[in-house]
């Protein structure tokens, strides 16, 4: 049986033999999104591949291509010997492409720091406009609903039309975020809590350097630094007497 790691910074990939199946452990839920981008599904605590994927060569390519973006995600990974490809299967592996979800984090990062609601009118119609990110969502969707359709089992027309309603619920939330959009870009102006905290934060570093500036320490360092270096003694016509020798 797989052992379970509970490093969120470490992942083990092995095989499950009972179940026919390739089971990966550990990671937290940036570490889910990448294995299931890789073909994964939720079991539980860990993640395990399809039954159906039941070939070795599949079973390979899954795990390896878990294994490429887990790695180049920063994470360890153990995984298991029979599972790395063989000579055949390395031009079929998978190139490591970034995720789509880093650049709409790496949004949610910029937002956090804004201090002014043209920076995030800016950022939201990302999201709102007719090309944006919600818009694109639901394009995806509305796509893999024909692609699916096209499938021809019974229950894929039904599966289709789910996913043609979820883009059409995604198209209306793009349309109620962009008019908050509009109301947020009528105000146009700092957010006060953001600003105060910099206002804040400016402040004690100019109270801190006028105590330090003000303190006895600092005032006779900056006497001493001042002060011209003494003079050396006054060279008198007798001789001085030689120093003691020491004994």
């Amino acid at each position: 049986m797989p052992t379970h790691s509970s490093d969120p910074h470490t992942v083990r990939i092995e095989p499950a033999p009972l179940q026919n199946t390739i089971v990966a452990q550990g990671g937290d839920a940036a570490a889910a999104s990448l294995l299931q981008r890789a073909g994964f599904i939720p079991d539980g605590d860990a993640h395990r591949l399809p039954d159906t994927v039941t070939a070795d060569a599949d079973q390979r390519w899954h795990a390896h291509h878990a294994y490429v973006d887990l790695t180049g995600s920063g994470y360890h990974v153990h995984l298991a010997p029979e599972l790395h490809p063989t000579g055949p299967e390395m031009a079929a592996l998978p190139l490591l492409v970034r995720p789509v979800s880093h650049a709409v984090s790496a949004v949610a990062d910029r937002l956090a720091t804004a201090t002014h609601t043209r920076q995030v009118d800016r950022l939201l119609s990302e999201f709102t406009a007719p090309t944006g990110v919600l818009s694109a969502s639901a394009d995806v969707l509305r796509t893999i609903a024909t692609w699916w359709n096209r499938l021809g089992e019974a229950d894929d027309a039904h599966n289709s039309a789910l996913l043609e309603q979820l883009a059409d619920e995604i198209d209306t939330l793009a349309a109620k975020t962009d008019v908050l959009r509009t109301r947020l870009a009528g105000r146009y102006a700092p957010h006060p809590g953001y600003n105060a905290r910099v206002t804040t934060a400016s402040a004690t570093e100019a109270r801190a350097h006028a105590a330090g500036t003000t303190s006895p320490a600092h005032r006779q360092a900056a006497a001493g630094a001042s002060a011209p270096p003494p003079s050396p003694p006054a060279a008198s016509g007798r001789p001085q007497p030689p120093a003691p020798r020491a004994r």
